[in-house]
């Protein structure tokens, strides 16, 4: 089974829970794979429509490419089962259902989303059997290690998660997405130059040493080096994980680690409404980064209290100036990449690369 390579992260909603799903929509977010395998972490409600409404942009001149389709989803991580981070399953299962899509579907969460799913989907006329789900339910109290087996359009591959205890009003977990080992590329240029072809071409890319006129050809000295392993990490409703935290701080010395995906519910001056709530500010956000090495960090689950505050205010709020520019380049930099405003009904997504 083939290494997963992550390539892409889509927002599809950034809103918290209180009547923002209009504006900002419910927690969801979509992580593409180089094969274009779908693994999805949360899942609110109007999840579906948001894949539905997101295109990217093609060459100019040609149509708007359908960004995320349904069909490719593989695996969704719920966080935790408050409404605005699960309620979208429903929704989105049914469709999935009715499209007969028959690729395994692995739905991972904390205990009680499997009662949760399989009691709507009975009594609304619906079948897990018939999406061949796969459960599985984890104590959010404690970490865990996964390996997740995609079946995408090209073949098989393999994603690892670490799923670690947030704190929160209610049980919750964060998963920290890792890549696996990649294999090492033939540098078949050097290989041939010194006289390798055909069948011995294939043999030193599998790793095999190679006698070709007398002269040993050692794989070692014509295989390149291995691409560095990425993680990322979503740490959505939470006021901090310390098992986050020394987690990510190990595993920097074998990973690169260009995105932190962190809360951020309240501006800097709301902090002890935000711990009340078991939420973060930016600040905390901020320092959550700081402190794990994060290379990049991207903030979502917005207050409701902010949709008409224009987003440098509020970072300005938590001591966020420095990063004020690069987050708008950032911005921009997704808002081209989608088609949004190309196509009437088509809705913004911010899509960053890996």
């Amino acid at each position: 089974m083939a290494a997963a390579c992550m390539e892409r992260v889509s927002f599809l909603g950034t809103g918290s829970g209180s009547g923002e799903g209009g504006r900002r929509g419910f927690s969801s977010l979509v992580l593409t794979t180089k094969k274009g395998s779908l693994v999805m972490v949360d899942c609110g409600e109007g999840t579906q429509l948001q894949m539905r409404r997101t295109y990217f942009q093609g060459p100019p001149g040609t149509k708007c490419i359908p960004a995320l389709k349904m069909s490719r989803v593989r695996a969704v991580l719920i966080t935790h089962l408050h409404g605005d981070h699960c309620f979208g399953l429903f929704g989105l299962l049914t469709t999935i259902s009715m499209q007969r899509m028959r690729r395994r579907l692995v739905l991972v969460g904390p205990t009680g989303l499997e009662k949760l799913v399989t009691s709507v989907l009975s009594v609304s006329g619906n079948s897990d059997e018939e999406l061949a789900l796969r459960f599985i339910e984890l104590d959010p109290t404690v970490p865990h290690e996964l390996e997740l087996e995609l079946e995408g359009e090209e073949g098989k591959e393999g994603l690892a998660v670490h799923a670690t205890p947030l704190q929160h009003s209610m049980p919750a977990l964060g998963y920290i997405l890792l890549e696996k080992e990649q294999p090492r590329e033939l540098d078949a240029r050097k290989a041939m130059g010194m006289g390798a072809k055909g069948k011995e071409l294939g043999l030193l890319r599998a790793g095999q040493d190679v006698t070709v006129n007398d002269m040993l050809i050692r794989s070692e000295d014509v295989l390149l080096p291995a691409p560095r392993r990425r993680m990322i990490a979503v740490l959505q409703d939470t006021c901090g994980s310390e098992e986050a935290l020394e987690f990510l701080r190990q595993r920097r010395r074998d990973f690169d680690f260009p995105v932190l995906i962190h809360e951020a519910t309240h501006e800097a001056a709301l902090r002890e409404l935000s711990l009340s709530w078991g939420h973060s500010t930016s600040e905390m956000a901020g320092e959550f980064a700081g402190r794990c090495g994060a290379q990049q960090l991207v903030l979502t689950h917005f207050s409701p209290r902010y949709s008409s505050c224009p987003m440098r205010e509020f970072l300005r709020s938590g001591g966020e100036e420095e990063e004020e520019e690069e987050k708008k380049k950032q911005g921009e930099e997704g808002q081209r990449r989608c088609g949004a405003g190309k196509k009437e009904g088509v809705s913004a997504c911010c899509a960053q690369r890996i």
